[in-house]
């Protein structure tokens, strides 16, 4: 389904005749509740520093707390990694055309390549009012491709921006000298006291008549830069890190000839960005997006971990201990693993997990498991991966979580946990971060 949003220059897109009446500065309250919605598209009406209020209010009012840190687990986006993308560029910048061959719809307003690169393709429509008899009355639309991309930053607490505006069509009659604006928005959003930040954003460039972009047809996109910083962190366990989150989102402010404005909010995406020194990438993340890293059962290296990974998610008494009743997490669709940093494993739960799965090895294949009759040498294999909350030195059996062991080919063994290690970094993983093995 192809979403267009509409820009009244000087009414509601939904076809009223006379413009609602912009709200006072600093008053609030009468602006409309689903205007203040940042999941949501929402025009306004009223001068620039009414729609600036307006602005802030929008994005600093998204989820506090807990549900704003743990945004990802709601699953809703989940990005997966490949072996073959494991060997390319970390970031794999976004492009417009490729923004552009992406359907969003109203229920997932964007689209994330990955957690470093978010896109938004719809069509645009201007619409275009004249006063008749005291009445503002509609006379026809202009129609572009809006495309915007946001590319986090190797290495840096830095996202750039590009809108490209391509003319589609108009509608009717038209006013070509109609002023379009665009701008990116940024907000550090965390309320807490515990933390504080700050977000700048680099200006785009003048704003243009509609004739201008017409001209343009999208050869001069827009482009911007914001700079995401914690200046001050949270005091719990995770403060060496110095996360902070972040709302950003593009706005499009549109003036006619009679300086009658309306803007434009879209939807804004959740940055989280951090100093963490064991991930790289960039530092800063879509924070509602969850990782995911794809094994194949067919591949000649790491083919018999992802066929055990495999019996572990989807028919458990294939592996041991396979308990009936239980189940194991990471499976897309199911509960998430959870990435467990070394630093972070005060109980020692790592090791303990290692010799726990050996000895589960050693009780069901016998002490001599690392070596097959025909003189294949196997190692055992663990799922949940140690590195995980939810490895096996932390269920039981009154949870209702579980492991799973096989002894598997050594060199497959390693191969998997090489290209999950290396992805654990590359695509920023953090401790606690949820996370899924996919099985093709």
């Amino acid at each position: 389904m192809k979403m267009r949003i509409k820009v009244a220059v000087c009414a509601l897109a939904a076809g009223l005749l006379t413009p609602p009446a912009p709200a006072a500065a600093g008053s609030l309250s009468a602006v409309d509740s689903a205007v203040l919605d940042p999941s949501r598209s929402a025009v306004f009406h009223g001068m620039a520093t009414e729609a600036e209020a307006v602005h802030r209010a929008r994005l600093s009012s998204g989820p506090q707390g807990d549900a704003l840190r743990n945004l990802a687990e709601s699953s809703k986006y989940v990005v997966q990694t490949t072996p073959e993308m494991l060997a390319g560029d970390e970031i794999d910048p976004v492009t417009f055309d490729e923004c552009q061959s992406h359907q969003v719809t109203p229920a997932n307003p964007i689209w994330f390549k990955n957690k470093y690169n978010s896109c938004v393709s719809t069509a645009l429509g201007i619409d275009h009012y004249v006063t008749r008899n005291g009445q503002r009355v509609l006379t026809g639309t202009s129609v572009f491709r809006r495309s915007y991309i946001s590319i986090a930053q190797p290495a840096e607490n830095r996202i750039k921006f590009g809108i490209r505006l391509i003319h589609d069509h108009d509608e009717d009659v038209v006013d070509d000298s109609v002023l379009v604006d665009l701008k990116i928005g940024c907000l550090e959003v965390h309320l807490d006291p515990a933390w504080e930040g700050s977000c700048t954003t680099s200006l785009g460039g003048a704003p243009k008549t509609i004739a201008q972009l017409k001209v343009e047809n999208g050869a001069d996109p827009a482009w911007f830069e914001s700079t995401l910083s914690t200046t001050k962190a949270s005091t719990d366990m995770y403060s060496a890190e110095r996360r902070g989150y972040f709302s950003v989102d593009h706005l499009v402010t549109v003036t006619d000839r009679e300086g009658r404005m309306a803007t434009t909010f879209y939807p804004a995406a959740d940055v989280r960005c951090d100093d963490a020194k064991y991930v790289s990438g960039s530092k800063c993340v879509f924070h509602k997006v969850s990782s995911s890293l794809a094994l194949y059962t067919s591949d000649p290296k790491h083919g018999e971990s992802a066929k055990f990974i495999k019996d572990a998610q989807t028919n458990l008494v294939l592996t041991y201990p396979g308990s009936l009743g239980k189940k194991v997490p990471g499976r897309f669709g199911e509960e998430p693993l959870h990435r467990l940093y070394k630093d972070y494993d005060t109980k020692n739960d790592i090791a303990g997990s290692h010799r726990k799965v050996r000895r589960a090895c050693q009780v069901r294949w016998g002490v001599d498991y690392t070596l097959n009759a025909a003189g294949e040498v196997l190692q055992c294999d663990e799922y949940p991966f140690a590195t995980t909350y939810e490895n096996s030195a932390r269920v039981n059996d009154s949870t209702p979580l579980t492991y799973a062991v096989r002894p598997v080919n050594a060199l497959h063994n390693e191969t998997a946990g090489q290209l999950y290690g290396k992805w654990l970094g590359t695509d920023h993983i953090l401790d606690g971060d949820p996370f899924y093995v996919i099985i093709r």
